[in-house]
Order: C-alpha cells, then structure tokens, then sequence
C-alpha cells in the first residue's frame, strides 16, 4: 500500500525533525529497524567510528550513522 502523503504535512513532519535531540533522533533510527525485525544496539557514542545504530537480521548486518542535518550538506569526511 502506498502513502500518498501531503506536502504541507511533510515540511511539518521535517519540522518536527529538525527539533529532536541527536540521541532522540538515533532511538528513532534504531526503533524503526527493530519494528523491522532487526535486533538493534545504539552506540556509546565515543571510539564507534562513525556508528550510531547498529542493526543486524540473520545475516545481514547494517552499520548506520545518523546525521540530523536538514538545512545543510554532510560532507564526506563526517561519513
């Protein structure tokens, strides 16, 4: 099924973003991969080379790193 979803109402969903909290922002990343059935670990932050949420489901393994940019471009050196 697909979700056709108003633009006024993903600029507010944007907003929303915007405003959390970085490690808000990982909790999310790493509760929408454990609603996918993934078993999920959120990073202490410090020597995780970039790592914020790792995500693992049989063998596939997911190394993510958030970035809670919206206004502005990630270079490559912060990845």
């Amino acid at each position: 099924m697909k979700v056709k979803i108003l633009k006024s109402t993903e600029d507010e969903i944007l907003t929303l973003i915007d405003q959390l909290k970085p490690h808000v922002f990982k909790k999310i990343i790493a509760e929408t991969y454990k609603r996918s059935g993934f078993r999920v670990k959120i990073t202490k932050g410090s020597h995780d080379y970039g790592v914020d949420v790792f995500a693992e489901k049989r063998k596939d393994k997911i190394y993510i790193q958030a970035k809670l940019y919206l206004k502005q471009k990630v270079n490559l050196k912060a990845v």
